[in-house]
């Protein structure tokens, strides 16, 4: 950019011109909203009727009935990845819809998820002899 050529320009000019990028910001986060909304089923680790799995627990907690992205921090310029969270209908009364991000305090995953872990834990009592994993 040839910043000499801007003390020719008007204040006028100079904030259309602020105006017209600021705007082409805006259309392009809204063009990755709607990208990320058509894609996060790509990205997803469940799909709808999938059992959604407490890890700690090891119990189903639900069946997954919707996938979504969550943006925490309302923040769409930072906004740069994708936080895929899950609705769910538990499985033990009350049967009550719930959520994963709201949840936070809770590792969620699939059953194979689960043997990934049991692996793990398996791996690491057999190295050290005595099995003081905490996974």
């Amino acid at each position: 950019m040839d910043f000499q050529n801007n003390i020719y320009k008007t204040s006028e000019q100079l904030y259309k011109e602020l105006k017209d990028l600021n705007h082409k910001v805006i259309l392009a986060i809204e063009a990755r909203k709607i990208w990320i909304k058509n894609n996060i089923v790509y990205y997803s680790k469940f799909k709808i009727g999938d059992y959604i799995y407490d890890l700690e627990t090891k119990e189903i907690v639900g069946t997954v009935t919707d996938i979504y992205y969550y943006n925490y921090n309302n923040f769409d310029f930072n906004d740069d990845t994708i936080k895929i969270h899950y609705k769910y209908k538990e499985i033990n009364p009350p049967y009550k819809d719930n959520n994963t991000h709201t949840q936070f305090y809770k590792c969620f995953g699939t059953h194979e998820d689960i043997l990934k872990i049991e692996k793990i834990k398996s791996n690491c009592c057999a190295i050290s002899k005595k099995c003081e994993c905490n996974l």
